[in-house]
């Protein structure tokens, strides 16, 4: 397995957003002439009884290679569905980030001032406390959590998407993630608050997290909350946990968005803890999610 990669942030799309890739393609049109082909060659030669024995062996006959075209033809038109999307994706945000750095290259440059302290300076989120607080104490819900279905190594290869829409060892893992409902729900909270941070200014691979602390992650997972895990959202970025701060403040949509984010990754990270080495932790930490979370567990005041 690889490990997350730290740069080109790619967010597959998981919307209802449809591309060129939902037109018939290549598979569908093998799929129907390999059908046609053989029903026709089944038709031209079955010299079978008319028993129940030789109607079962026809039945089979007719049916059961069919299916396995089609099976085929389906998995191929969701993999390419999949590329498409993330191409389409990619593109949005890239153009995105070209966009800020043209602005900023077109405003006059201001005369350079004392930098301000980070993130004392920005006033404490009442408004957040006061409309809808992120309670951390009760962030876990340990019931009814879905036994996990996906393996821990294809999980953590999911949470940080695809790098480019050539990653197939990453569009496997995330295929095989969205097979899960609750790996799915985090995946698809995670692109929903990766691609408002974008749409900000903010990127996930941008983000340098500090050294895993694995002991940290366990004890997480498992219900502990408090300034003793406040390691955990150690990101030496004080800029972007200010931006992110306002964020949680003026923006609704966002707001929603990121707690629904962190009770999805509480949940999740708790039901998938008890299977992963530490190694697969270790790997988590530098995923575009796991960095995700970390910027916005510390601007939420989470470990505070």
């Amino acid at each position: 397995m690889k490990a997350p990669g730290r740069h080109g942030p790619t967010i597959p799309g998981l919307s209802p957003h449809q591309t060129g890739a939902t037109r018939p393609g290549m598979a569908e049109v093998a799929g129907v002439i390999l059908t046609i082909l053989w029903l026709g060659a089944v038709a031209l030669g079955w010299q079978g009884d008319s028993g129940p024995a030789g109607l079962l062996l026809a039945t089979m006959t007719v049916v059961v290679p069919p299916a396995l075209i089609w099976v085929t033809v389906m998995t191929m038109r969701s993999l390419r569905q999949l590329r498409a999307e993330a191409a389409h994706l990619h593109d949005t945000i890239e153009g995105l980030r070209r966009a800020q750095i043209a602005r900023q290259q077109s405003m006059p440059q201001a005369p350079a001032a004392e930098p301000a302290a980070p993130s004392r300076d920005i006033p404490a989120p009442d408004h957040l406390i006061a409309d809808d607080p992120p309670d951390p104490q009760a962030a876990l819900d340990f019931q009814d959590v879905p036994a996990p279905r996906v393996t821990a190594e294809d999980l953590v290869l999911a949470l940080n998407f695809p790098d480019d829409p050539d990653d197939a060892e990453g569009f496997r893992a995330l295929h095989n993630a969205l097979a899960d409902p609750a790996a799915a729900k985090l995946i698809r909270a995670a692109q929903d608050v990766l691609t408002l941070l974008a749409q900000s200014g903010l990127y996930t691979d941008d983000l340098a997290p500090s050294d895993t602390d694995v002991g940290l992650w366990r004890r997480f997972a498992r219900g502990e909350r408090g300034r003793a895990l406040a390691g955990l959202a150690a990101l030496d970025t004080p800029e972007a946990t200010a931006a992110t701060t306002v964020l949680l403040r003026q923006d609704p949509v966002f707001r929603d968005a990121a707690h629904h984010f962190l009770r999805m990754f509480d949940k999740t990270l708790a039901a998938f803890e008890p299977e992963m080495q530490d190694i697969h932790l270790m790997w988590l930490a530098q995923t575009r999610t796991a960095r995700a979370f970390m910027l916005l567990a510390g601007a939420s005041g989470t470990f505070d």
